[in-house]
C-alpha cells in the first residue's frame, strides 16, 4: 500500500499521541475532522494501524522493569595480549569478567 504525505503525517502524530482528537489532527495536517476519520478508518481496515495501545509507567504502578539482553560477538586475536579481569556488581553479587 502506498501512503501519501498526509497519511504519513497522521501516522507520525498518532505514534506520538494516539489520543489527539480528529479536529486537532486535521488542523495539523490540513484536513477536516471527518477527512481524518475517513483516513484513519481506511488505515485500520488495511491493517496499517494494527492497534491503539496505552504505555503504562512501571514506576506509577510500583513495578520494576526487567530487561534480558543477549549479546554475542566473535573476537579474532591477531596478537597475544595479557588478559585483564574486572569485577561487575549485579544484584549485590560480583562476577568476574575477562576482557
Amino acid at each position: 500500500m502506498k501512503l501519501d504525505r498526509t497519511d504519513a503525517r497522521l501516522l507520525d502524530l498518532l505514534q506520538r499521541n494516539n489520543r489527539l482528537s480528529s479536529e486537532i489532527l486535521g488542523a495539523k495536517v490540513g484536513l477536516s475532522a471527518s477527512g481524518v476519520q475517513r483516513r484513519l478508518k481506511r488505515l485500520r481496515a488495511l491493517r496499517v494501524i494494527e492497534a491503539d495501545v496505552s504505555i503504562i509507567s512501571p514506576k506509577a504502578i510500583g513495578r520494576n522493569v526487567t530487561l534480558l539482553v543477549l549479546v554475542s560477538y566473535r573476537q579474532i586475536l591477531v596478537t597475544a595480549r595479557p588478559v585483564r579481569r574486572r569485577r561487575l556488581w549485579a544484584d549485590g553479587q560480583a562476577a568476574a569478567v575477562m576482557g
